[in-house]
């Protein structure tokens, strides 16, 4: 199938390179069109932070995830990425002793999540108790395509969020081609280690506001 390699190169930053289908005139994962990606702009300011497809501000709001549930949102990179930390912010904490993780996992080709990649509460778990912007210091590089954040919690900490409405709705409508479309995958499941293959049977995502989880670029490749 033809295709061609495209490039766009403003000023001495490359940002991007992908193969367009002329025949079909698409991109080759309709995830990867260029109006999905969670971030566009090469050589941005430092320190700022990147999520998921989101087109409004963050909500503030109480946002409170169910405990010991896994929530997954996908999380599409436009080009590979060195990133040096992740992080979350609590408004309100949670009962004493909450604590909760954030992880990064591959995707299984049918748009959801698969093989873990990377489990922030293996070095520290967040303590989510009381109010604070909480940062883990990481060294991932992520690769062009499509990842999954996931949220994991023990109790219902209220969080700065993403309204349900203001995110792309990724995973499509039901067949009734109405009300809400699907924003991500969540599985009940008892708080510990984030499990190294994604459970199966998960629940589409389509009303629920969601915790923003954020990472920070160290170096663009």
């Amino acid at each position: 199938m033809p295709c061609r390699h495209l490039h766009t190169t403003p000023k001495a930053n490359k940002d991007v390179r992908a193969n367009f289908d002329l025949i079909r005139k698409e991109w080759p994962y309709p995830l990867l069109s260029p109006d999905n990606w969670s971030f566009k702009r090469v050589g941005a300011t430092a320190d700022r932070w990147y999520t998921v497809p989101y087109t409004g501000d963050l909500v503030a709001a109480a946002v409170t995830p169910t405990a010991n549930e896994l929530l997954a949102i996908p999380l599409l990179i436009s080009r590979t990425v060195k990133i040096d930390r992740i992080g979350i912010n609590v408004r309100v904490g949670g009962g004493a002793g909450t604590k909760g993780r954030v992880g990064i996992y591959y995707d299984d080709g049918n748009l959801y999540p698969g093989k873990l990649l990377f489990d922030t509460g293996v070095a520290a778990e967040y303590d989510l108790n009381a109010a604070a912007v909480q940062t883990s210091v990481v060294d991932i590089n992520l690769k062009l395509g499509v990842l999954w954040w996931v949220w994991h919690g023990s109790d219902n900490p209220q969080m700065w969020g993403l309204n349900h409405n203001s995110i792309h709705p990724q995973l499509g409508w039901a067949n009734t081609l109405s009300g809400a479309g699907g924003k991500g995958w969540k599985k009940a499941a008892a708080y510990a280690a984030l499990p190294t293959t994604f459970p199966a049977g998960a629940t589409v995502v389509t009303n629920d506001d969601i915790p923003a989880i954020f990472f920070r670029p160290a170096v663009w490749l």
